[in-house]
């Protein structure tokens, strides 16, 4: 796993802690910035994903583009 695959995971996994963070508070402005934190790490994440598939598939210019 290359260092931008690890990358990916930590964003979602601190994605995932900041969603479980705004499960055990009381304060609604917390839940509301932890849930915001959440979404907003999730979606890098995603990004991040995305990207590494990107860069994985631009070093195979010779796969066929249905296996792409």
């Amino acid at each position: 796993m290359s260092a931008f695959d690890t990358f990916s995971a930590q964003l979602w996994e601190e994605a995932k802690r900041f969603f479980e963070k705004s499960k055990e508070t009381t304060d609604e402005q917390s839940k509301i910035a932890y849930n915001h934190s959440s979404i907003l790490i999730g979606m890098s994440a995603l990004e991040a994903y995305i990207n590494g598939i990107c860069e994985d598939l631009l070093t195979y210019p010779d796969m066929p583009l249905h296996e792409k």
